[in-house]
C-alpha cells in the first residue's frame, strides 16, 4: 500500500523549475547530437537522463523520484500509481513497471538493429527508410507513454527516447524537443488516435517535424 504521507510529484510548482528543465534538456539534446551521450544507450534506458533533467526538482526526501521507475524499492515509489483521467489505458501497475520497461528496452534494441539493416536496403528510397524509422519509433513511443514508468516527467523521457532512436540512424528532428512539450493540438490528440488504431496521425505529425 502506498504510504499516505508520501508526496505526489508536481515539479511545476518549484520556482524556476521550467527554465531549469528547459536548459538541462537542451544540454542533453546537444550531448546526444555531438555523441557525448550515446543515443542507443539513452533510447534503451532513459533513467540516467531523467535523473539529470529532474535532479533537485523532486519533493523533499524523495530525490529518488528522479531517475527511478515507479515500483522501484523506495518507500514512496514502490506503490506509486499514475493515471490520466481522459485515458484509463495509461499507467501500468507499479509492480510490473520494471518488467515492462525491460521488455520495451529489448524491443528498442531489436528495432535499432532492424533500422541499421534497413539503411542499407537498396529497394527502398531515402524517404521510405525514414518513414519506416518514424513508424517504428512511434510504436515504441506509445508503449512508453502507456506504461508511464516515472512518477513524473514521462513525456520528456518518451520524447527523448524517440529523438535518440531516430538520431542514432542519422534522422535528427528539427522541431521536436525534450522540452517544451509540443503544442496541443495536435500532440495529445495524435497520441490518443494512435492508441485508437489511427497510427498515421502521429506518424505524419512526427514526419512533419523534420521540415
Amino acid at each position: 500500500m502506498h504510504p499516505p504521507d508520501c508526496p505526489s510529484w508536481e515539479y511545476s510548482g518549484t520556482p524556476g523549475a521550467g527554465q531549469e528543465i528547459h536548459t538541462r534538456a537542451a544540454e542533453l539534446l546537444e550531448a546526444l547530437r555531438t555523441g557525448t551521450w550515446d543515443p542507443e544507450g539513452i533510447a534503451v534506458n532513459t533513467r540516467p537522463a531523467h535523473r539529470d533533467i529532474f535532479r533537485n526538482l523532486t519533493p523533499p526526501g524523495c530525490t529518488y523520484f528522479a531517475g527511478n521507475y515507479r515500483g522501484a524499492g523506495y518507500r514512496c515509489l514502490e506503490h506509486y500509481e499514475v493515471g490520466i483521467q481522459s485515458d484509463p489505458r495509461v499507467g501500468a501497475p507499479p509492480r510490473i513497471v520494471e518488467w515492462q520497461m525491460k521488455a520495451l528496452g529489448s524491443r528498442i534494441k531489436s528495432a535499432l538493429t532492424t533500422l541499421r539493416a534497413a539503411r542499407e536496403a537498396p529497394d527502398l528510397s531515402a524517404d521510405q527508410k525514414r518513414s519506416n524509422a518514424v513508424a517504428l519509433a512511434c510504436s515504441l513511443f506509445e508503449i512508453f507513454l502507456r506504461i508511464h514508468p516515472y512518477a513524473n516527467g514521462n513525456g520528456h523521457a518518451a520524447r527523448l527516447m524517440v529523438i535518440a532512436m531516430l538520431g542514432r540512424q542519422g534522422y535528427w528532428l528539427k522541431r521536436f524537443e525534450i522540452d517544451p512539450r509540443p503544442p496541443d493540438p495536435p500532440y495529445s490528440d495524435a497520441i490518443k488516435q494512435y492508441r485508437d488504431g489511427h497510427h498515421h496521425v502521429l506518424e505524419q505529425f512526427v514526419l512533419s517535424l523534420f521540415a
